[in-house]
Protein backbone atom coordinates (compact mmCIF):
# COMPACT_ATOMS: atom_id res chain seq x y z
CA UNK A 1 0.00 0.00 0.00
CA UNK A 2 1.01 3.57 -0.66
CA UNK A 3 -0.05 6.68 1.18
CA UNK A 4 -1.22 9.89 -0.45
CA UNK A 5 -0.65 13.02 1.60
CA UNK A 6 -3.38 15.64 1.69
CA UNK A 7 -2.41 19.27 1.14
CA UNK A 8 -4.24 22.57 1.22
CA UNK A 9 -4.38 24.30 -2.16
CA UNK A 10 -5.00 27.94 -2.86
CA UNK A 11 -4.67 30.43 -5.72
CA UNK A 12 -1.20 31.96 -6.18
CA UNK A 13 -2.46 35.41 -5.10
CA UNK A 14 -4.41 34.10 -2.06
CA UNK A 15 -3.30 35.36 1.36
CA UNK A 16 -2.14 31.84 2.33
CA UNK A 17 0.01 31.43 -0.79
CA UNK A 18 3.06 32.93 0.92
CA UNK A 19 2.98 30.19 3.60
CA UNK A 20 4.79 26.85 3.31
CA UNK A 21 2.50 25.07 5.78
CA UNK A 22 -0.58 25.88 7.85
CA UNK A 23 -2.52 24.38 10.75
CA UNK A 24 -5.87 22.81 9.92
CA UNK A 25 -7.56 25.30 12.27
CA UNK A 26 -6.41 28.10 9.94
CA UNK A 27 -8.90 26.85 7.34
CA UNK A 28 -11.75 28.24 9.44
CA UNK A 29 -10.95 31.76 8.23
CA UNK A 30 -11.35 30.83 4.55
CA UNK A 31 -14.02 29.56 2.20
CA UNK A 32 -13.69 25.82 1.74
CA UNK A 33 -14.07 24.12 -1.63
CA UNK A 34 -14.72 20.41 -1.27
CA UNK A 35 -15.85 17.21 -2.90
CA UNK A 36 -19.50 16.20 -2.60
CA UNK A 37 -20.30 14.33 0.62
CA UNK A 38 -20.39 10.84 -0.95
CA UNK A 39 -16.81 11.09 -2.27
CA UNK A 40 -14.18 8.92 -0.46
CA UNK A 41 -11.69 11.80 -0.24
CA UNK A 42 -14.42 14.02 1.23
CA UNK A 43 -15.19 11.39 3.84
CA UNK A 44 -11.48 11.24 4.71
CA UNK A 45 -11.17 15.05 4.97
CA UNK A 46 -14.36 15.24 7.06
CA UNK A 47 -12.83 12.66 9.40
CA UNK A 48 -9.60 14.66 9.75
CA UNK A 49 -11.55 17.87 10.38
CA UNK A 50 -13.71 16.17 13.04
CA UNK A 51 -10.55 14.76 14.65
CA UNK A 52 -9.18 18.31 14.83
CA UNK A 53 -12.53 19.45 16.35
CA UNK A 54 -13.25 21.69 13.38
CA UNK A 55 -16.78 22.13 12.10
CA UNK A 56 -16.24 23.52 8.61
CA UNK A 57 -18.99 23.58 6.04
CA UNK A 58 -17.84 23.82 2.43
CA UNK A 59 -19.00 26.90 0.57
CA UNK A 60 -18.75 24.98 -2.72
CA UNK A 61 -18.99 21.24 -3.42
CA UNK A 62 -18.03 19.47 -6.63
CA UNK A 63 -18.12 15.90 -7.88
CA UNK A 64 -14.64 15.91 -9.42
CA UNK A 65 -11.14 17.13 -8.70
CA UNK A 66 -10.71 19.09 -11.93
CA UNK A 67 -13.66 21.37 -11.18
CA UNK A 68 -12.44 21.85 -7.62
CA UNK A 69 -9.00 22.86 -8.85
CA UNK A 70 -10.46 25.37 -11.32
CA UNK A 71 -12.61 26.89 -8.53
CA UNK A 72 -9.54 27.28 -6.31
CA UNK A 73 -7.53 28.75 -9.22
CA UNK A 74 -10.10 31.57 -9.54
CA UNK A 75 -9.87 32.13 -5.76
CA UNK A 76 -13.31 30.77 -4.86
CA UNK A 77 -11.73 29.26 -1.73
CA UNK A 78 -9.15 26.77 -0.53
CA UNK A 79 -9.34 22.98 -0.66
CA UNK A 80 -7.88 19.86 0.92
CA UNK A 81 -6.79 17.51 -1.86
CA UNK A 82 -4.42 14.59 -2.41
CA UNK A 83 -0.98 15.97 -3.26
CA UNK A 84 -0.64 13.71 -6.30
CA UNK A 85 -3.63 15.43 -7.94
CA UNK A 86 -2.03 18.88 -8.10
CA UNK A 87 1.55 18.18 -9.16
CA UNK A 88 1.08 19.70 -12.62
CA UNK A 89 -0.75 22.82 -11.42
CA UNK A 90 1.89 23.49 -8.75
CA UNK A 91 4.66 23.13 -11.37
CA UNK A 92 2.81 25.53 -13.69
CA UNK A 93 2.20 27.99 -10.86
CA UNK A 94 -1.59 28.00 -11.21
CA UNK A 95 -2.02 26.58 -7.69
CA UNK A 96 -0.02 26.66 -4.48
CA UNK A 97 0.11 23.54 -2.29
CA UNK A 98 0.60 24.00 1.44
CA UNK A 99 1.63 21.27 3.84
CA UNK A 100 -0.38 20.78 6.99
CA UNK A 101 1.47 21.39 10.25
CA UNK A 102 1.34 18.69 12.88
CA UNK A 103 0.26 15.15 12.14
CA UNK A 104 0.35 14.52 8.37
CA UNK A 105 -3.00 13.78 6.80
CA UNK A 106 -2.67 10.70 4.62
CA UNK A 107 -5.03 8.29 3.00
CA UNK A 108 -4.00 4.79 1.95
CA UNK A 109 -3.79 3.92 -1.71
CA UNK A 110 -3.69 0.44 -3.13
CA UNK A 111 -2.69 -0.76 -6.55
CA UNK A 112 -4.09 -3.97 -7.96
CA UNK A 113 -2.55 -5.81 -10.86
CA UNK A 114 -2.90 -9.26 -12.34
CA UNK A 115 -0.90 -11.89 -10.45
CA UNK A 116 2.01 -13.32 -12.40
CA UNK A 117 2.23 -10.43 -14.85
CA UNK A 118 5.31 -8.24 -14.66
CA UNK A 119 4.85 -4.51 -14.24
CA UNK A 120 5.41 -2.58 -17.46
CA UNK A 121 7.74 0.43 -17.46
CA UNK A 122 4.66 2.70 -17.66
CA UNK A 123 3.12 1.00 -14.61
CA UNK A 124 6.39 1.35 -12.68
CA UNK A 125 6.56 5.05 -13.59
CA UNK A 126 2.95 5.51 -12.46
CA UNK A 127 3.71 3.90 -9.10
CA UNK A 128 6.82 6.08 -8.71
CA UNK A 129 4.69 9.14 -9.44
CA UNK A 130 2.20 8.13 -6.75
CA UNK A 131 5.09 7.67 -4.33
CA UNK A 132 6.31 11.18 -5.17
CA UNK A 133 9.56 10.06 -6.78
Amino acid sequence: FLEDRLVVICAPHHVLAKEKAIHLKDLGAHKLVSFESDNPTRRATDYFLREAKLDLEPSLEFDNIETMKRAVEIDAGVALVPSATVVQEVKLGTLVALDIKGKPLVRPLGILHRKGRPLTPAMKKFIDTLKGK
